[in-house]
C-alpha cells in the first residue's frame, strides 16, 4: 500500500504544530481536514504547491550528503521505515497515549537510521526551504525551534532518542555554508509529555465531533493557521 493512502485521515507531524500552538479555529479547520484526507503517491509531486513539490524532490539529495557524513549508520528500509502507525514494528508510542487512540495518529519520517546490526537508533527529517532567505534563517539555527513539534511527534511515537535535523539546498555552490547543514535534536521528556496530552485533548474532541469554541477574529485565525502550516516547507 502506498504510504500516501496510510497517512490519509491520521494525524502525523507534519500538522502537529497545530495541535501545540494553532488557534481554536485552526484546530477546527484540520479536524474538518482529517475527515475528508486528500490521498497522495509517494513520488508525485505534481499536486503539491511548489515549496512542498521542492523540498520533496531536494530530499534525495540531502540524505545521500547525510549518508556521505555519517558510514556509522544504515537506513532502514521497507514500508515500516516510510510511515509508521499502529501497524509497524516501529511503532512505540508513549503509554500516556491510550490505545483507543492509536488508529488515528502515524508519523513518516524522512529516514530511519540502525546500526550495523540492524538495531534502530535514531531518525531524520530533512528540510529545504523554497525561499532563499528562509534558508540562510534555517541553516544558522534560526528554524531549528519551528520544526521541533514535527521531529517530537515522530520521536514520540517510536521512543527513538534522537532525530538528525537535515537543511540544504543542492543549488548553492559547492563551497556554501548554505549548501548543506545538520543539527542534532534530542528526545526531551518536558516537551514529549506535552505533546501527548496536547494530541490526547485534539484527538479526544476529533473522534467526538466536539469543536474548540471559536472567537478568534478572521485575520488572526488565518495567520495562526499559516503559521502553524509553515507553508514555506513542511
Amino acid at each position: 500500500m502506498n504510504h500516501g493512502d496510510r497517512r490519509a485521515g491520521k494525524l502525523t507531524g507534519s500538522v502537529a504544530k497545530i495541535v501545540l500552538h494553532g488557534s481554536a479555529r485552526a484546530k477546527n479547520t484540520l479536524m474538518r481536514a482529517l475527515l475528508n484526507p486528500r490521498k497522495f503517491h509517494v513520488g508525485d509531486t505534481s499536486n503539491m504547491p511548489a515549496p512542498l513539490a521542492w523540498g520533496h524532490n531536494e530530499e534525495d539529495y540531502l540524505r545521500s550528503m547525510f549518508w556521505d557524513q555519517h558510514p556509522e549508520y544504515e537506513f532502514m528500509s521497507g514500508d515500516d521505515a516510510t510511515f509508521i502507525d499502529s501497524g509497524s514494528s516501529l511503532w512505540s508510542p508513549p503509554a500516556e497515549l491510550p490505545r483507543n487512540l492509536h488508529r488515528y495518529v502515524g508519523t513518516s519520517p524522512d529516514g530511519v537510521l540502525a546500526d550495523s546490526a540492524g538495531a534502530k537508533r535514531g531518525m531524520i527529517e530533512i528540510k529545504s526551504p523554497y525561499n532563499p532567505d528562509a534558508l540562510r534563517l534555517a541553516i544558522s539555527g534560526g528554524w531549528v525551534k519551528r520544526w521541533l513539534p514535527q521531529i517530537d511527534w515522530g520521536m514520540m511515537l517510536t521512543g527513538l532518542p534522537y532525530t538528525w535535523l537535515i537543511i540544504g539546498n543542492r543549488l548553492e555552490p559547492p563551497a556554501s555554508p548554505y549548501r548543506y547543514r545538520e543539527f542534532l535534536v534530542t528526545a526531551c521528556p518536558k516537551r514529549q509529555t506535552r505533546m501527548v496530552m496536547s494530541a490526547i485533548g485534539f484527538l479526544n474532541r476529533w473522534t467526538s465531533g466536539v469543536e474548540y469554541h471559536d472567537d478568534t477574529p478572521m485575520k488572526d485565525a488565518i495567520a495562526s493557521l499559516l503559521t502553524a502550516l509553515e507553508i514555506v516547507n513542511d
